[in-house]
C-alpha cells in the first residue's frame, strides 16, 4: 500500500507539473504528506514502546476452558510485576498518533493447525484485559503474540514479537454430551461385584456364642470339640474389588481435513464415559496417542482429553505419537475413527495391538456420527473383532 501511494503521489506530482493541474498536484502533496506522516507517525511510537514491548506478560485465564466460551487475556509488565491499566496502561495505550493504531493480536493455534487470531480491541490498554472466544477443543500452543503500530490506511506496520513460551497456553476440554456411548466398567479382568465375599477365621476372637437362628453353616465345629460350645464365625466383609476402566483415545485418522471433528467427537465421547464411571465409584485411567494414562479426577481428565489432536500415519512415521503401552491391565477401551482399511495397513491401532500382552482383552469403539460414515465404522469392527482378544463395535454417537 505504501508503494502504492508513493505511485500516486508521484504520479500526481508529475501529471500536476506537466499539464499544469493544481488539482493533480494537491492530489500528489496529499499522498505525499500521509507518507511522510504515517511513517513518521510509526516510527516515534515504536521508539516510544520498545520498552514497554520487551517487558509486556500476556496471560491467558482461566486455562481450561470449554468449546464457545469466552476467556480473558491479562496483561502485565513484567519489571512492574502490575496489571497493565489506568497509569500503567498509559506506558502503551497513552501514547498515540491520529490515524495510528495500536493492537495486540493474538496467535494460536493446536498440532493439526486449528488457528485462533483475535486482534484485541484498542481499549486494552485502559483496563488491562480483553476477552475472546475459543470455538474449538484442543490444546493451543502460540510462541508469540504481536503488538503491531500501524495506520488506519494501511500504509505502513511494525509488529513487536512478545515471546509466549512452547508451552500449551490454553487448554478447551471437549464438550458435554447428554448420552454416554456404551461402555463396560472393568476391574482386572472381573466383573464389579455388588454381594460382599466373607473372609473365613478360625480366630476365637472373631468368634461369639451361637444364637438360635444363625446360620448352622457358620458354627466352628472345631471349637464345639475342644470346648462343648456352640460358636459361629463373625467373619469380616470384604469390601468390593477397586473398580477400573483404563481408555484410551486413538486419535490417528485416514485424512486430517475431516479428522480433526472425528477426534473432537471421539474425546467427547471419552469424556462422557469418564465422567459416568467416576459417578459410579469407578477409578479411571485414561490416555491417548503420545499421552500415558494416570488416575486422576474427572477435571484432569477433561485437561488431558484436549491433547489429542488428529493425525494421518504419515505424522505417525515422526515418532512419539503411539498409543501407550499398558501391560498390567487386563482390558482395555479404546475409542478410535474409522479408517479405510486398504489405505491404513499399519496404524498406531495395529501396532498397540501387536504389542499387547497376551492374557488382555480390548474393547474398542470406532466412533462416527455422519452416516455415510457407517460402512467404514462397521467394516472396522467386523475387521478388528477377528483378532483374538478384541471385541470391536461401531457407535454412531449422533444418535446416542
Amino acid at each position: 500500500m505504501a508503494a502504492l501511494a508513493l505511485l500516486f503521489a508521484g504520479a500526481g506530482l508529475i501529471l500536476g507539473n506537466v499539464r499544469n493541474e493544481i488539482v493533480l498536484t494537491l492530489l500528489g502533496l496529499l499522498f505525499l504528506f500521509l507518507l511522510i506522516y504515517t511513517a513518521l507517525a510509526i516510527f516515534v511510537l515504536a521508539i516510544a514502546h520498545r520498552k514497554s514491548a520487551s517487558k509486556l506478560t500476556p496471560l491467558i485465564s482461566p486455562a481450561n476452558s470449554a468449546p464457545g466460551s469466552a476467556v480473558t487475556i491479562l496483561f502485565f509488565l513484567g519489571g512492574d510485576g502490575e496489571k497493565i491499566g489506568g497509569k500503567i496502561g498509559g506506558k502503551i495505550g497513552g501514547k498515540k498518533f491520529p490515524a495510528i493504531l495500536i493492537r495486540y493480536i493474538i496467535h494460536l493455534s493446536t498440532k493439526d493447525n486449528k488457528k485462533i487470531k483475535h486482534i484485541c480491541p484498542p481499549d486494552i490498554w485502559k483496563t488491562g484485559e480483553g476477552k475472546f472466544a475459543v470455538p474449538l477443543r484442543g490444546a493451543y500452543f502460540g510462541s508469540y503474540d504481536e503488538l503491531s503500530i500501524s495506520d488506519v490506511f494501511g500504509f505502513f506496520i511494525l509488529s513487536y514479537t512478545i515471546p509466549c513460551g512452547s508451552g500449551i497456553r490454553l487448554s478447551v476440554i471437549p464438550a458435554s454430551l447428554e448420552s454416554v456411548p456404551p461402555a463396560k466398567s472393568f476391574s482386572g479382568g472381573s466383573a464389579q461385584r455388588d454381594e460382599h465375599e466373607r473372609i473365613r477365621t478360625d480366630d476365637l476372637v472373631e468368634h461369639r456364642p451361637y444364637v438360635p437362628g444363625d446360620d448352622p453353616r457358620r458354627i466352628n465345629w472345631k471349637l464345639y470339640g475342644h470346648s462343648g460350645d456352640l460358636f459361629v464365625r463373625e467373619e469380616d466383609r470384604e469390601p468390593p474389588p477397586h473398580s477400573i476402566l483404563t481408555m484410551l483415545v486413538c486419535s490417528e485418522v485416514s485424512t486430517l481435513t475431516s479428522g480433526r471433528e472425528a477426534v473432537d467427537r471421539l474425546c467427547e465421547c471419552a469424556l462422557a464415559i469418564a465422567a459416568q464411571n467416576i459417578i459410579e465409584g469407578v477409578a479411571v485411567f485414561c490416555g491417548a496417542n503420545g499421552v500415558q494414562p494416570v488416575e486422576v479426577g474427572i477435571d484432569i481428565i477433561a485437561q488431558t482429553l484436549s491433547l489429542p489432536f488428529a493425525f494421518t500415519a504419515k505424522d505417525a512415521e515422526k515418532g512419539g505419537l503411539a498409543l501407550p503401552s499398558i501391560l498390567e491391565q487386563k482390558k482395555i477401551l479404546i475409542l478410535a475413527a474409522p479408517h479405510l482399511l486398504a489405505q491404513n495397513t499399519n496404524t498406531t491401532l495395529d501396532a498397540f495391538l501387536a504389542r499387547r500382552a497376551a492374557q488382555q482383552t480390548i474393547e474398542i469403539l470406532f466412533i462416527y456420527t455422519d452416516e455415510n460414515a457407517s460402512g467404514c465404522a462397521e467394516a472396522c469392527a467386523l475387521q478388528y473383532s477377528r483378532l483374538e482378544g478384541v471385541h470391536a463395535s461401531a457407535i454412531n454417537s449422533s444418535n446416542e
